[in-house]
């Protein structure tokens, strides 16, 4: 699908459609890494963002730095190729969030505006770099492959790591309390939204007796 089907007419646009338009050119990306088959885009990457409530692109921003700071992984000196993948998907995160935060704001506000300005300054950039280094079967999509199987297993075995602390304290009977007790005992590199939602998860999980579907053994 091209640009010019994907996008209203300039004179239609809203800050709803461009926000619209970046989330589908990701999708658009995602499959041209062919991805899509093993990784599906919106279950796999777009709904995480979507249901956190403390979807932040500037809190995304901050890992991304991170995530380019990367020296290591598992132990073992990170190769470059790999770290490419990281932050090429690490961008995809920021891009995203960004696009949300424009979905949440009221259509057409000055705050809308900007924050689908940054969603698709972001845009560019992640398909700038995609055309760049290759489609499906290319270097990148092969390191994008590896990227995205590494971010799914290090956020669930994070995940499951705060669960199980939670799960075991008593002292924190607030969410925001066991967050920041947790941030400031650095269990995981995350940000403390991350954690509170991650931790909030845990407990409605919890009082309602869902299985952890996604735990990493």
């Amino acid at each position: 699908m091209s640009d010019n089907e994907m996008r209203p007419l300039r004179s239609e646009r809203t800050s709803f459609t461009e926000a619209v338009y970046v989330v589908s050119s990701l999708a658009s990306t995602w499959e041209l890494w062919g991805l899509e088959g093993e990784y599906p885009f919106f279950t796999y990457f777009f709904d995480d963002f979507w249901r956190s409530q403390y979807t932040n692109g500037d809190a995304q921003f901050d890992n991304l730095l991170k995530t380019e700071d990367l020296s290591q992984w598992e132990g073992k000196i990170i190769k470059p190729a790999f770290k490419a993948g990281l932050v090429h998907m690490a961008m995809m995160e920021v891009c995203c969030s960004y696009a949300i935060q424009s979905l949440r704001e009221k259509e057409n506000s000055a705050v809308a505006w900007a924050f689908s300005c940054e969603a698709n300054m972001w845009l560019g950039t992640v398909r700038g770099l995609s055309i760049e280094r290759g489609p499906k079967g290319s270097g990148l999509s092969i390191q994008a492959k590896k990227a995205a199987a590494a971010r799914h297993k290090e956020n669930w075995q994070m995940k499951r790591e705060i669960w199980d602390w939670d799960e075991k304290q008593v002292e924190y009977k607030s969410i925001k309390a066991a967050a920041e007790a947790a941030t400031a005992r650095k269990l995981v590199p995350v940000t403390f939204d991350t954690v509170r939602e991650w931790i909030s998860e845990g407990r409605k999980n919890r009082c309602a007796g869902t299985p952890d579907s996604h735990r990493v053994e």
